[in-house]
Order: C-alpha cells, then sequence, then structure tokens
C-alpha cells in the first residue's frame, strides 16, 4: 500500500470521517479538494460535529487545541515585536538625553586624523632617496 504523501487521488466520499486534531489535515484547501466527489463525507464523531459534512468543517471546529496554539503564536510574534519596538525607542531616547547621539554624528562625519613626524629633516628629503635604484639588466 502507498504512502498517503505518494497518492495522486484518495476517494473518501461517502465515508463516515473522525472529524477531530488526527485528521485535521483532510481540511487543508490548499492540498485536498472536495470538488469531484460525489458524495462528500459527513464527520461521524465528535458528537458537536456529527453529521456535518466535511466540507463544512473548519479546522478551528475540529481541532481547537491547534487554534489555541495559532493564537499563542501569534500572540508571541507581536510580542516580541513590541519588545523591539519597546528597547529602540528606549535606546533612541537614553542617545537623545545623553546627547551620546550629536557625538556619534560628529564622529562620522569628522572622523579623527593624525600624522606623525612632520617636522622631522629626514622628510624634507626628496622622494628619489626613499626607493631603491633599479638594478641593471643583465
Amino acid at each position: 500500500m502507498k504512502k498517503v504523501a505518494q497518492l495522486d487521488e484518495l476517494g473518501i466520499g461517502g465515508n463516515p470521517i473522525n472529524c477531530t486534531c488526527e485528521t485535521s489535515f483532510l481540511l487543508e484547501d490548499e492540498y485536498y479538494s472536495y470538488e469531484y466527489t460525489n458524495a462528500i463525507p459527513k464527520c461521524a464523531a465528535p458528537p458537536e460535529l456529527k453529521g456535518r459534512p466535511f466540507t463544512k468543517v473548519a479546522q478551528v471546529d475540529a481541532c481547537p487545541s491547534k487554534a489555541s496554539a495559532e493564537r499563542s503564536g501569534r500572540f508571541a510574534g507581536v510580542f516580541m515585536m513590541l519588545l523591539i519596538l519597546v528597547f529602540c525607542t528606549v535606546g533612541v531616547y537614553f542617545c537623545l538625553v545623553t546627547k551620546r547621539w550629536q557625538a556619534i554624528v560628529r564622529h562620522i562625519q569628522n572622523p579623527p586624523l593624525s600624522y606623525s613626524n612632520l617636522a622631522s629633516k629626514e622628510d624634507q628629503q626628496g622622494l628619489e632617496q626613499d626607493f631603491q635604484p633599479r638594478p641593471q639588466d643583465v
């Protein structure tokens, strides 16, 4: 028998389905279609979904724990974004209050440069003495 992932088509029309978390993957529209079946499967369990056509059942109805997990994941994402926003706001406020912002901008616009040995007499000689003469061709 083939695995479900290898099947091209599986006819489940007219069969009673246990509409729970274990079968909620069958409700995903992007993978499964019930357009070409003669008899749409109906839920046999749980009691609150019994007799309901499979196409009229939402994943939230079939698996409430999955819906709460999705909500908690969404909450965690929003919480992290708010935490990052608060951190950035406090950082900018700290830089503005302590005048570090101006020091950072000034440091970027005018980087510190220094020169050495400007008063050395050797630097006053021409560049010709700095280079080795070219060896004669053999």
